[in-house]
């Protein structure tokens, strides 16, 4: 049998979507959001977030400034023990 996945949207489900997020510092997870991703790894899940991040396409943010805001993403589950597989 394969493996499950779970592919979760960024905004609005991991964090709280307060329109273009360009900075790291615009970023807030929803309370419970790390332990509901790490129970979701302790079950066996795959997890993999997807998201379209038009504010590049608008101009609002760079690629770079996604990459950082995602850095932060990861950097705030990492504190509570849970982790994204992609």
């Amino acid at each position: 049998m394969g493996k499950k996945a779970v592919f979760l949207d960024r905004d609005g489900t991991i964090n709280v979507d307060t329109g273009y997020i360009g900075t790291p510092e615009g970023l807030k997870l929803f309370p419970g959001a790390a332990k509901g991703i790490r129970m979701l790894s302790e079950a066996g899940f795959i997890l993999i977030v997807i998201s379209n991040q038009s504010g590049i396409g608008r101009g609002y943010f760079t690629e770079d400034d996604l990459g950082a805001v995602n850095g932060r993403i990861t950097e705030l589950l990492t504190l509570e023990g849970a982790a994204l597989d992609a």
